[in-house]
């Protein structure tokens, strides 16, 4: 019996079932007579039967966070830091990973509690293994490290590594708190049929936010991605991978606004219909490999997809040339030190694969969890007004279910909430650009450092009160609310003695 589906995927991204009822007939030379296994399954109309075969159809998709580790400086003859690194499984079928190895690394990195291969991931959890390096000599040490897996899509994807040894047992490292002026901003919109009007409505309200809103004063990259998720030459994508459409994303110029209007403007026949997932989109746009930065040095696509140390195989090869470098279509877009704002902007309930509680998790890991006020996903989506689980707007052109899941991921990273079926954007959109943007309270720091040595000063003053060492992280965070807080522009000195791991 073979089993051949011709869908993947149901409009909520869950797996497909079909069942169906296996009889044999054979005759008896002994009764004389034929015999049918189970018996009483002659047929007839109106005739019903419990299934004896079934089978599921989904979809495997891999995430990897995070993307790239830096160990940065470590002293030679001792052991970094150990690096978690897990790998997701977002999709609805299951993913099976089958490889994990270092490509083209020196002994100096070593992976630790890998799991025994291969290995089934539901999206239930993660498997993790670990990273450490340990430097031999003074020079910079970079490599990948595959992970192998059976999506069609990705099935290998690459994490960057880099480190570098010293002879130096003290460090200090300098950090200049944010200013609130860099913001990245991730617009998540459906495409399907049924939004035609309300985009026209948002991008009528594009020139009121960029002339008001506060944010384009700032440092800003300004990108643009569809809900859709079914189709992986366009999941998470920027301007939906094409590469007819630029730039990738918007950045500071005297030409933005015209840019902004054309990159949100992708109208309403992008296919999404299937299964409309914004939630499920952004976090492909934010993640591995899409954002991954290798560092191989490459002049065209075919260098990257030919290359054995990225790629296992060159025809599903997820990174490109960008920038002069291998890594994936969103290569650049997120910046560390910047803040985060995502725009989901759709007509229906999300159905992407994940839990809000996923979602909600992903989301506060992109900037760390002590630093929540860096980052906000904000829904212009549906909204329960009339009683009935929907909204209408005035003049009737629009009618949306209620989006429960964006509004409930919203709430939980304290961003905004307007209704589609508003007759225009203009409050919403004013108060995202408006958002007081948060500043940086956890600093990670650059070694292991001794936890008795830290010593902390902000603008040269001395702290001795108002942050605290967390080891677990390797970090400084402030009392928000310390005398010692750093306010935007200020320069935050942390000294300390490293630590000597063995083995």
């Amino acid at each position: 019996v073979r089993f051949a589906p011709k869908t993947a995927n149901s409009i909520f991204g869950e797996l497909n079932t079909f069942a169906a009822l296996l009889s044999v007939v054979g005759y008896d030379p002994v009764s004389k007579q034929d015999i049918r296994i189970p018996t009483g399954t002659t047929g007839g109309t109106g005739t019903t039967y419990s299934p004896n075969i079934s089978a599921a159809t989904g979809t495997a998709k891999v995430s990897v966070l995070p993307a790239n580790i830096d160990f940065g400086l470590v002293t030679i003859g001792c052991f970094s830091q150990t690096h978690r690194v897990c790998v997701y499984n977002t999709g609805s079928a299951a993913l099976t990973i089958t490889e994990i190895k270092m490509a083209g690394c020196s002994p100096e990195f070593r992976a630790k509690n890998v799991p025994k291969l291969p290995k089934e991931i539901t999206s239930a959890g993660p498997i993790c293994f670990e990273l450490v390096y340990a430097p031999q000599d003074l020079t910079q040490d970079e490599c990948t490290v595959q992970v192998t897996s059976n999506d069609q899509t990705s099935p290998s994807m690459s994490i960057g590594i880099k480190g570098k040894g010293t002879y130096e047992t003290e460090q200090t490292d300098v950090f200049e708190q944010v200013s609130g002026q860099a913001v990245d901003i991730l617009f998540v919109i459906d495409d399907s049929g049924s939004m035609c009007e309300e985009q026209d409505r948002m991008i009528k309200n594009f020139n009121s936010f960029i002339s008001q809103a506060e944010v384009w004063n700032n440092d800003y990259h300004i990108g643009v991605i569809s809900v859709n998720v079914v189709n992986d030459a366009v999941m998470g994508k920027l301007n939906r991978g094409a590469t007819n459409v630029t730039p990738r994303y918007i950045k500071k110029s005297s030409n933005a606004q015209a840019q902004f209007a054309r990159l949100a403007d992708i109208g309403c026949d992008g296919n999404s219909d299937a299964q409309e997932a914004a939630l499920q989109a952004a976090q492909a746009a934010l993640t591995a490999p899409l954002v991954s930065e290798t560092g191989v040095s490459c002049g065209s696509d075919s260098d990257c997809r030919n290359n054995k140390n990225l790629c296992s195989s060159s025809t599903n090869c997820p990174y490109y040339c960008v920038d002069g470098t291998c890594g994936g279509w969103n290569k650049g877009f997120i910046r560390q030190d910047a803040q985060l704002e995502i725009v989901a902007l759709s007509d229906e309930e999300d159905q992407s694969s994940g839990t809000p509680d996923f979602y909600v998790d992903f989301l506060k890991s992109l900037k760390g969890y002590y630093n929540i006020n860096m980052m906000h996903f904000n829904a212009i989506v549906g909204t329960n007004t009339s009683g009935d689980g929907t909204c209408t707007s005035p003049d009737g052109s629009t009618r949306a279910a209620e989006g429960k899941r964006y509004i409930d991921v919203a709430n939980r990273t304290n961003g905004k909430v307007g209704s589609i079926c508003d007759p225009d954007y203009d409050v919403v959109m004013n108060e995202i650009g408006s958002v007081a943007f948060g500043l940086k309270v956890q600093f990670y720091l650059s070694r292991l450092a001794d936890p008795p040595t830290v010593e902390v000063r902000v603008n040269d003053v001395l702290c001795p009160s108002g942050w605290r060492y967390d080891a677990p992280s390797n970090s400084v965070i402030f009392d928000d609310e310390g005398a010692c807080m750093p306010q935007p522009g200020d320069i935050i000195k942390i000294h300390y003695d490293t630590l000597c791991l063995k083995g």
